[in-house]
């Protein structure tokens, strides 16, 4: 016979305080390092007088990580997409149910992403030497117009065609796109059917086609005629959030944070284009700078573009959601 003297449902003869039902909390002692686009968790947890049952991690970008083995020496990293504060809370159950949480809190600075264009009117530069990289803004005003972001809080670069002007952007030395993996993430409002409102010419084309479908593509859009694009219209007054990831040969789409569509999409073995540029609301040839007819004008739209990112990596559908839900958003 075993008693259960403090009918706490552990028998007196396993049970560290026999004559004492309280249950104590996990411990938790872990320690936080970061670097610019990461952050380590290394310790362990655990508890004076149970199991330890599961803990879950909220690494506060929306990656949640629940672990149930192995909790006495834990070893956890995690890279994020996105730069500034990040919190994390670390919660640990026993097997009696009682709980213990600790946050933690640390700032990255160069995230995954290796190229960010917010497309903010604080981010371009007019006078910037295209030659050297950077965004350039071609034909249009020095005091560019804007438009509310998804936050409503305005700033959002409009490319443009109207009468007087057309707007595009030109990022100069931007590197070639690696078309064997890459993940691309934007938000969009606008543009126009069959106009590429982002390109890297001869090699990758996004665009809406005559369904309103968003569309991505490889090599020049009109020879190959191969593209992915999402399985349904996309409301062009309305601001989508579309991520597209590659790997392996299989091109997937995102809409809204949410996967839409994949296929092996075909890359062409010839005629790709040595283009290093890249290039917004423009059809133009890899470094145009200014028009040459008439002709020109007609590859233009209405379109605006907000925190555009390129990845040398696929993107994980858990990638794609927190960066959907950056800073907060709620769609």
């Amino acid at each position: 016979h075993n008693p259960d003297t403090d009918n706490d449902a552990i028998a007196d003869g396993v049970d560290p305080k026999p004559l004492d039902a309280t249950n104590d909390p996990p411990v938790i002692a872990l320690t936080l390092t970061s670097d610019a686009s990461s952050v380590s968790l290394v310790g362990s947890v655990t508890d004076p007088g149970e199991e330890v049952s599961q803990v879950v991690v909220d690494w506060g970008d929306g990656y949640v990580q629940t672990l149930t083995q192995g909790l006495d020496a834990l070893d956890l990293t995690h890279g994020y997409l996105v730069t500034g504060m990040q919190t994390i809370t670390v919660s640990a159950t026993d097997a009696r149910g009682a709980t213990a949480t600790e946050m933690f809190t640390a700032t990255t600075t160069a995230p995954f992403a290796y190229a960010h264009f917010p497309l903010a009117s604080t981010s371009l530069v007019n006078t910037v030497d295209p030659s050297t990289g950077g965004l350039y803004l071609s034909e249009g005003n020095t005091n560019p117009q804007t438009t509310d972001d998804r936050f409503g809080t305005g700033g959002v670069i409009r490319f443009y065609d109207d009468f007087n002007f057309v707007s595009w952007g030109l990022v100069r030395n931007f590197g070639q796109i690696n078309l064997n993996t890459f993940s691309a993430s934007f938000w969009i409002q606008g543009g126009s059917q069959n106009k590429h409102f982002m390109q890297q010419q001869g090699r990758l084309a996004f665009y809406w086609d005559s369904s309103n479908r968003a569309c991505v593509t490889f090599g020049d859009r009109s020879n190959t005629g191969d593209a992915l694009c999402t399985n349904q219209s996309q409301s062009l007054g309305d601001w989508t959030f579309i991520t597209v990831t590659r790997a392996a040969g299989t091109t997937s789409i995102y809409v809204n944070g949410v996967f839409n569509n994949a296929r092996a999409v075909s890359t062409p073995s010839n005629n790709l284009t040595s283009c290093d540029s890249l290039m917004f609301n423009s059809e133009l040839s890899c470094t145009q700078l200014s028009l040459n007819g008439s002709s020109d004008r007609d590859t233009f739209s209405d379109v605006y573009l907000n925190d555009v990112r390129f990845f040398t990596q696929e993107l994980t559908a858990q990638d794609v959601s927190s960066l959907y839900l950056e800073r907060g958003y709620m769609p």
